[in-house]
């Protein structure tokens, strides 16, 4: 049997061990491989999804070079890298 070259979640998380639901949650955070809608459907290209698994490897948890590296978002969504300070901060002290 020829391999597919677009996999949906179920398909890359038998190819990964890495759960279906754990790549919908990554979705959000764009922390996944490029994928495409067709209609409600995602599909994975399963090359360049090897690809990605590839170049995201780490050798330890302080490692930063993910996908999404050392851009910061703000609550008004520009990105920044983390030396500048928010203009808009996600999170407000609360005064004691």
């Amino acid at each position: 049997m020829e391999p597919k070259e677009f996999v949906d979640s179920r398909e890359l998380e038998r190819v990964t061990s890495v759960a279906k639901s754990t790549w919908d949650k990554r979705r959000v955070t764009g922390d996944t491989p490029p994928y495409v809608k067709i209609g409600r459907s995602v599909r994975y290209h399963l090359p360049t999804a090897v690809e990605w698994l590839k170049n995201h490897s780490r050798r330890s948890t302080s490692d930063v070079d993910g996908i999404l590296g050392s851009v910061c978002v703000t609550a008004d969504d520009k990105p920044q890298s983390p030396a500048q300070p928010s203009s808009t901060p996600l999170h407000r002290a609360t005064e004691s």
